[in-house]
């Protein structure tokens, strides 16, 4: 219990939380966002801030990041791996059961890929 509490690196999982976030916004913006809304049924932005999927995107990267974290601390990089392979095949699988177009689909699961990438990537700089 020690290595998910005490022995994680927070500074890495905080930078790693907000830059995957970050990543997020320009992922879904001017990088893919025309392609991802078009194949996401031509979703557009809300006319009001999102408040509460934000926040849930935010816990969601915050808790990603301390479990990269804690494998971190353990020296278990391919059970990151394995676990961000698992939530991108998930995300993937949800994607196109909504019927987005593939395109959209591998969008949105290769942005779990991206985020963790991130986060492995703070983990060895900080």
């Amino acid at each position: 219990m020690d290595e998910i509490l005490m022995s994680v690196n927070w500074l890495a999982v905080l930078v790693g939380a907000a830059a995957a976030f970050a990543l997020g916004m320009a992922w879904f913006g001017p990088l893919f966002g025309k392609a991802w809304s078009a194949g996401s049924h031509g979703l557009q932005p809300p006319a009001q801030f999102p408040a509460l999927a934000t926040t849930i995107q935010a816990i969601g990267t915050f808790l990603m990041s301390w479990v990269i974290g804690a494998t971190a601390t353990i020296d278990a990089l391919f059970t990151a791996v394995f676990l961000i392979l698992a939530m991108a095949a998930l995300q993937l699988s949800g994607s196109l059961y909504s019927q987005k177009s593939t395109k959209a689909a591998v969008i949105d699961a290769s942005y779990v890929i991206a985020m963790g990438v991130v986060m492995i990537a703070a983990q060895g700089i900080f």
